[in-house]
């Protein structure tokens, strides 16, 4: 936090049928705050998007960039999930700015 690019943090909707940290990412919505916070010190930020990527595209979705201004990026898995791969089909992406 505090820098240029993206902070980019990915944690899981659920497994083995337990509810994940980002269980409730898939609800997010504009202008929602996040708090994210690193030993005393909080930083804040207001969500601008969030959107549905499929996997084989999040490599190409813009969240890797350190050119942009700081902007938080949450990842989980969101879309159907695919039982014969035990995975989701897509990424739920949602970016966040320093509020």
């Amino acid at each position: 936090p505090g820098q240029r690019g993206s902070i980019v943090v990915a944690a899981h909707v659920d497994l083995n049928g337990q509810r994940g940290v980002f269980f409730d990412l898939v609800d997010s919505r504009r202008g929602d705050t996040v708090v994210i916070t690193l030993g005393t010190t909080r930083h804040r930020y207001r969500v601008v998007s969030r959107t549905q990527v499929a996997k084989t595209d999040v490599a190409n979705a813009g969240i890797f960039n350190t050119e942009r201004p700081e902007t938080l990026v949450l990842v989980t898995c969101g879309g159907q999930f695919d039982r014969a791969v035990h995975s989701y089909r897509d990424n739920v992406v949602v970016t966040a700015v320093p509020a």
